[in-house]
């Protein structure tokens, strides 16, 4: 064998071991860019959530916001709800006492989510009966006249 035959044996054995590299290089590209695919989809699916978590916080703000402006008119609608059993009837400003101080003592997220429960829960009526007896007790209201 000549020093040119060898030098051609080395060369393509260097060659043969420089493409099972490239091959092996161009299979962890190739897992690479499907992993980036991956993220980049995921990273989008958190995107639109992140978007819609947004939408959903900038309505409750309008809603807070809203709710200082309605809150007369909430107390007076919550207080006849809850005294739409009394007798003689509520006054408009004892609706307005007994609503406004179950808003107090619940808040109007509370109200706001009982509003839209079928069933409230053993806790959530612990609440609501703790909340309007004391505002019955601060309206100077009782049970008997709310027919209860």
């Amino acid at each position: 064998m000549t020093a040119t035959q060898r030098d051609l044996d080395v060369l393509t054995a260097e060659l043969a071991s420089t493409e099972k590299d490239l091959n092996t290089a161009n299979t962890s590209l190739h897992d690479t860019a499907t992993q980036n695919s991956d993220l980049t989809n995921k990273v989008e699916d958190l995107q639109a959530q992140v978007d819609d978590l947004n939408l959903h916080l900038t309505n409750v703000r309008k809603v807070g916001d809203g709710a200082a402006v309605y809150a007369p008119k909430a107390s007076l609608e919550i207080g006849r709800s809850i005294g739409d059993a009394a007798s003689p009837a509520l006054t408009d400003a004892e609706a307005r006492c007994l609503g406004g101080g179950a808003i107090d003592l619940l808040g109007l997220d509370v109200i706001f989510e009982l509003s839209f429960s079928e069933t409230p829960t053993d806790e959530q009526f612990l609440q609501v009966l703790t909340a309007t007896l004391r505002a019955v007790d601060q309206c100077g209201l009782t049970l008997k006249r709310l027919g209860v």
